[in-house]
């Protein structure tokens, strides 16, 4: 399946690097108990988290994406298992180098973030 990555209507999917979208399982254990007879019983909750890679992009278009980004955001990507869904997500750790100004352009590189599942 080809990658797609939404965030509140702005469509980030032209400018993900190749394999840029990762997706991870994470877990959050809501109960831990362990019985009389020695048996641990537990009870999780799996959530998705997304880390991103996006290409060398220019400075102000970047600028106009990451504008739609909220806390939480709503999130349409193609999930391995469930097909395109969306899912509110915490936007983290968006992050990148320095300005590269090319031909009196300015563009940004190694942009990347994590969305973590809401």
């Amino acid at each position: 399946m080809l990658p797609k990555l939404i965030i509140n209507g702005a469509d980030f999917t032209g400018l993900l690097a190749r394999d840029g979208l990762v997706q991870k399982d994470i877990f959050r254990q809501s109960r831990t108990i362990v019985t009389l007879d020695g048996v641990e019983h537990r009870t999780q909750i799996q959530k998705r988290q997304l880390d991103v890679t996006l290409v060398k992009t220019r400075l102000k278009r970047l600028m106009d994406l990451t504008a739609a980004i909220t806390q939480p955001s709503a999130v349409t990507y193609v999930d391995r298992r469930l097909g395109e869904v969306t899912r509110s997500f915490w936007v983290e750790g968006l992050s990148s180098q320095d300005n590269v100004v090319d031909a009196g352009v300015d563009y940004v590189d190694g942009i990347s973030f994590t969305l973590i599942e809401r």
